[in-house]
């Protein structure tokens, strides 16, 4: 399975032994994740082209390599327990679909749920390439996963 755009991609694989790998990448930096000998997970940054991150590729320049991509492990992993600390459960998703009303007075509408475009949308914000990469995103950053998602390229 792979989601993400020319920019940032997430691949989840299965290898020969079951397991699954993750890897989500940003332009010349990747970040995997896999359970290593079946007993822990392990999280591991590369970056082939350290002019993106700022730096320039010397041996000097190493502690501050692995600050930067521990930062970048720290952000997936961080982006990775809200999500599993988060659950909807017990009616939230009804009351989603509720209009709301705010404390001025103003009328907001529920969430279609099952709108391909909100449903596209979130397919495209999960998208650990963003975390990986800069930590946010823009609009602009995630619209050609969403046109890809709508299938429809313009």
């Amino acid at each position: 399975m792979s989601v993400g755009s020319k920019d940032g991609q997430t691949v989840l694989k299965m290898t020969c032994q079951r397991t699954p790998v993750l890897s989500a990448s940003f332009g010349g930096t990747t970040l995997k994740e896999y359970v290593s000998n079946g007993v822990g997970l392990r999280t591991e940054s590369t970056c082939y082209r350290l002019q993106e991150l700022s730096l320039r590729k010397h041996i000097d320049n190493l502690p501050k390599v692995r600050e930067v991509l521990a930062s970048a492990n720290e952000r997936c992993l961080d982006v990775q327990q809200d999500l599993l600390l988060s659950y909807v459960d017990r009616g939230q998703l009804q009351q989603l679909r509720r209009p709301s009303v705010s404390p001025q007075g103003r009328r907001v509408p529920g969430l279609r749920l099952d709108d391909g475009r909100l449903l596209a949308v979130l397919q495209a914000i999960l998208c650990f390439a963003y975390v990986v990469g800069k930590g946010c995103f823009r609009t602009k950053d995630v619209l050609a996963d969403v046109q890809k998602a709508l299938g429809q390229p313009q």
